[in-house]
């Protein structure tokens, strides 16, 4: 039906009438903001139109939206940014510019009319391109630059590619301090041939040979050696399209043809630039709607797994996964490792858990990895089985080689690998999981019996390391005053009283135990040790805050005078060469806690008291030699007794 409207008549007057009507409501519902706004954690003056629909705040014309504070720039680092673009009823569309960086002040600076210039130092990122309906239009380009003396030091990253509707067209450039990625896309994004990584510093290259989306091979080389990694054609029938990113880097580890795992400088600057643009895809998606992603498609083969395949592929990783870490837990054991040199079955055990990781538990943990990082879908899981066992499906017997001997799980008869590739994965799962508990019993009985004297040489090895320190930071300490050299010599007579103690203990158990309480001791002898070090620094800043600059007539000049002297007196004189002295107490690792907080207390209480009103206070310290009592005065809490 058409509609035919003539520009005279009733007919057109009403349509005249209509079409002004809604469009001056349109223009009523759009509204303004100018002012604070935060974004993401980023907080700074928003400019920009809205539409309120339905209670939805939809942003609608020119968005700007900055924070930058110079004055912070001058004394510390000023985090900036600025967006400026623009929506279309919640969609961003047109011109976009994103900057991000910190910048402190720099060593430069000039008087410009009534102006001072002071130049900036620090890290820039920009990014700036076209975006259509929320996805990329057009050259986007991010750089990211380290500034020194606001001019521009080194290129960090640099990333260039052109888009067509969100899709990436044409050649592209990636780069960083160390490696170029030049290549190219066909219009439909997919990747297309030689992509070239170059490094700049090492002379090495990389090649990713790409055929329509298909990776048919990569060829890696160096100064020292090359390398060709080739990967299986892909039937039409077998072939879905995703998006090149590390994951897929997953997929091609497991799916070229030798198993060997390999790391790969493309994929690491893909990765890299990959990230730069999921900020600006929050950003855009907390704004509005889009769809800001590099979108670099390729080919991948791709079967599926319906629900019961998909169950069974859970059920059986996380059971893989579980015997893989006890397997690892057992293997990496350093008791088992010490102890099979002397117990000939824990090293026969030994050697049969280890046949047990190499027939099963490590290859089928490959599986269990493959599901974990979501790629199990993308491999043909009969290929994967022939290439995780070249030499075909394990017996349920295990020959230890070079021993002559065998070993056969619980229940082995009941246990049969062949059938398809779910069949057999989860009957040799089963099987691994029955040898492992089997072995790690009888292992894990062997340990227990030494675990209590492997604790006690740690614990012996630690008394005499920590014996050892102290004596070590007495010798260094050759600035320290002599009096608090003698407390820490006295906190080290003290240990070696507590090993002596020890070394004439014969009962296993008593041992133990007291291993145990003379390592905590040396490691509070250490927490009080710090204290006595920092103890002449202390004096020095009670010393100092406790003088006043006073006018002296015959030398007319201004000099330092110590004020407050019987405080100050008490505290050195008296209250310190009293904790001092209690340091040579048999029993003073009891006292470890009370004497740092004695110590501390006082320190702060004397600090505290410089401009206090403590006349009355210094009248009560007069000629006062008894330690407690001064501590009374201080109002500090008191030393227990010994009883």
């Amino acid at each position: 039906m058409t509609l035919n409207i003539k520009p005279t008549g009733p007919n057109f007057m009403v349509w005249l009438l209509l079409f002004f009507t809604v469009f001056r409501l349109d223009a009523q519902n759009v509204k303004r903001y100018n002012g604070t706004y935060t974004v993401d954690g980023y907080t700074g003056t928003a400019n920009f139109n809205y539409k309120l629909i339905e209670g939805d705040t939809i942003l609608h014309g020119p968005f700007q939206f900055q924070r930058a504070n110079p004055g912070t720039a001058l004394n510390k680092t000023d985090a900036f940014f600025g967006i400026l673009g623009s929506f279309e009823n919640g969609v961003p569309n047109g011109y976009w510019k994103f900057q991000f960086g910190e910048f402190k002040s720099g060593e430069k600076s000039e008087l410009v009319g009534f102006e001072y210039r002071v130049s900036v130092s620090g890290i820039q990122l920009e990014a700036g391109g076209n975006l259509k309906n929320g996805k990329p239009d057009g050259e986007w380009v991010f750089t990211e630059q380290e500034i020194k003396d606001s001019e521009t030091h080194k290129t960090l990253f640099r990333s260039s590619i052109t888009f067509e509707n969100g899709l990436p067209q044409q050649s592209f450039r990636i780069e960083n301090e160390e490696l170029t990625l030049l290549g190219r896309f066909l219009r439909n994004g997919k990747a297309h041939d030689s992509w070239s990584c170059l490094g700049t510093s090492v002379e090495s290259t990389e090649n990713w040979i790409f055929n329509s989306g298909a990776l048919s091979r990569i060829e890696k080389e160096d100064e020292d050696s090359s390398q060709v990694y080739r990967f299986p054609k892909i039937p039409n029938n077998r072939k879905t399209q995703i998006a090149l990113n590390k994951e897929y880097l997953n997929i091609l580890n497991a799916a070229k043809e030798d198993s060997e795992p390999f790391t790969s400088n493309t994929m690491a600057l893909l990765v890299e630039n990959a990230a730069y643009y999921k900020k600006i895809n929050t950003l855009l998606n907390l704004l509005g709607e889009a769809s800001f992603e590099p979108n670099m498609m390729v080919d991948v083969p791709y079967f599926p797994m319906d629900s019961l395949e998909t169950s069974k592929a859970e059920s059986v990783a996380d059971k893989i996964e579980k015997s893989f870490k006890e397997y690892k837990a057992l293997i990496d054991n350093s008791q088992l490792n010490l102890l099979k040199r002397s117990d000939a079955e824990v090293a026969a055990l030994t050697r049969n858990l280890e046949a047990l990781g190499r027939s099963f538990i490590v290859p089928l943990n490959r599986i269990a990895e493959s599901q974990s990082e979501g790629v199990l879908s993308f491999l043909n899981r009969e290929v994967l089985l022939t290439k995780l066992f070249p030499d075909g499906l394990p017996s349920t017997t295990l020959n230890i080689a070079g021993q002559g001997s065998s070993y056969s799980g619980p229940n082995a008869d009941t246990f049969s690998f062949e059938g398809d590739f779910w069949q057999s994965v989860t009957q040799m799962t089963e099987y691994a999981s029955l040898c492992l508990t089997d072995i790690g019993t009888r292992l894990s009985r062997k340990i227990s019996n030494v675990e209590d004297q492997e604790e006690l040489i740690q614990l012996e090895n630690e008394m005499v390391s920590l014996s050892d320190s102290l004596k070590q930071r007495l010798e260094a300490a050759t600035e320290l005053p002599e009096i608090y050299k003698k407390g820490i010599a006295a906190l080290i007579e003290n240990g070696e009283l507590q090993l002596a103690e020890y070394a004439k203990l014969k009962n296993k158990d008593a041992r133990l135990e007291q291993a145990r309480q003379v390592v905590a001791c040396l490691n509070d002898l250490h927490t009080l040790t710090d204290v006595l070090l920092q103890l002449p620094q202390r004096s020095q800043e009670i010393k100092n805050a406790y003088q006043d600059d006073v006018w002296n007539p015959f030398m007319a000049t201004i000099m330092k005078e110590d004020i407050k002297k019987r405080i100050t007196s008490a505290y050195e004189n008296v209250l310190l060469p009293y904790v001092l002295d209690t340091l040579t107490q048999e029993e003073v690792c009891s006292q470890v806690g009370n004497i740092k907080q004695l110590l501390d207390s006082a320190y702060e209480k004397v600090l505290g008291l410089r401009d206090e009103d403590t006349s009355k206070l210094e009248r009560k310290l007069r000629r006062e030699k008894n330690a407690e009592t001064v501590i009374e005065l201080f109002g500090l809490y008191q030393l227990p007794k010994d009883e």
